[in-house]
């Protein structure tokens, strides 16, 4: 068995890939993978699904609902699992999204 150090860190802590300032309905990955968390740029109410369309974002694939206009400087941490897709939707500012 090997001996020294070990790099136990192969992603970065909050997120492999970051999608920034995001204002419209939008496809990040399509297959799976994992949202790590959501910063919110600019005052934004918005959702996360795992979809692998934006038209098929719906209540039954919901993984966030942010509250009514989440605050700017908002971090939603989720570390949450996705099959089919990521979708965010803001309907109102910006926001920024991690996810691997």
């Amino acid at each position: 068995m090997p001996q020294g150090p070990f790099n136990l860190v192969t992603q970065p802590a909050v997120g492999g890939v970051s999608a920034l300032n995001i204002t419209a309905a939008t496809l990040l990955k399509a297959g799976s993978g994992r949202v790590s968390a959501v910063v919110v740029n600019a005052t934004s109410t918005f959702a996360v699904y795992d979809s692998a369309t934006t038209a098929g974002a719906g209540a039954s694939n919901l993984i966030y609902q942010s509250a009514a206009s989440a605050a700017e400087g908002t971090t939603v941490t989720l570390h949450f699992p996705y099959k089919s897709g990521l979708v965010v939707t803001p309907s109102s500012g910006t926001v920024s999204v991690f996810y691997r």
